[in-house]
């Protein structure tokens, strides 16, 4: 997906456009991936820490690098957790 898609895809899950404000930088800004992993059930945040496990460490587990995802891997594993992800 191109990071345009992605921003559109992670505003349109949590909960559309807001008017006249403008949608947070999901890809840059962990504090909006925060806000936005916040929308996630219980059954979506265990699917979204499988995800970005495997997008930061490949099929190995390391709790340090998973603590320092940027906002960019979080947001491909928020949008893989909601099957919203297409391949570029």
């Amino acid at each position: 997906m191109t990071p345009e898609q992605q921003q559109i895809a992670i505003e349109k899950s949590c909960g559309g456009q807001r008017a006249g404000i403008k949608a947070p930088d999901y890809l840059n800004d962990l504090n909006a991936m925060h806000e936005a992993e916040g929308w996630l059930s219980g059954p979506q945040r265990s699917a979204f820490s499988h995800w970005l496990h495997k997008i930061v460490k490949g099929n190995l587990w390391g709790a340090f690098e998973i603590v320092h995802a940027s906002a960019a891997q979080r947001a491909e594993a928020f949008l893989k957790t909601l099957n919203h992800w297409t391949p570029s």
